[in-house]
């Protein structure tokens, strides 16, 4: 709902804009194609698998990055640095990664957007570029599976057996 009405009000706001730009036409590709403000698209040289290796990877890096600033054994940061810290990680990844198609790497980041601007470009915000919407929509989710996985056997795991033995020891 968040990302619906956060791009209400980005289209509002640039509405003028918008239309000034794109001579009156709401268009979802070309030179003119305004529809990207809103929701991810690739760019035209990606192909479906570069989309899902991408979606994939730079979820997993933001996972893993969320885990090694949150979690209590690795590092003791106060909450405005874990916020710091992670809006950092968001920043680079967006300038490493978000070239190839905007890095929603997050759900919420590009569905909520995409269902309001169908209802100003058209059902063709989910037909564009051969169904993209769908990558962005659910690779997050396998990307997020894979960095809490590979967290967990590169750092966790020990950080959870120190905690065992930390605790054994106090008692």
């Amino acid at each position: 709902m968040g990302g619906f009405f956060g791009a209400a009000l980005v289209f509002l706001n640039y509405y003028d804009g918008i239309k000034y730009f794109s001579n009156g036409q709401y268009l979802i590709s070309g030179s003119q194609a305004t529809a990207g403000i809103f929701a991810t698209y690739p760019k035209g040289f990606i192909t479906v698998y570069e989309g899902v290796f991408d979606q994939i990877l730079g979820t997993m890096i933001f996972l893993i990055g969320i885990f090694m600033v949150t979690d209590e054994y690795n590092f003791r940061f106060k909450a405005p640095d874990i916020c710091f810290f992670v809006s950092l990680m968001l920043f680079v990844i967006g300038i490493s990664l978000g070239f190839n198609s905007g890095y929603a790497i997050n759900p919420a980041r590009d569905l909520g957007p995409r269902v309001f601007t169908s209802f100003i470009y058209g059902w063709e915000v989910f037909s564009e570029s051969n169904y993209w919407f769908w990558i962005p929509t659910f690779m997050p989710f396998i990307g997020a599976i894979l960095g809490g996985y590979f967290y967990n056997l590169a750092i966790g795991s020990f950080n959870y057996r120190k905690s065992i033995a930390d605790t054994s020891i106090s008692n």
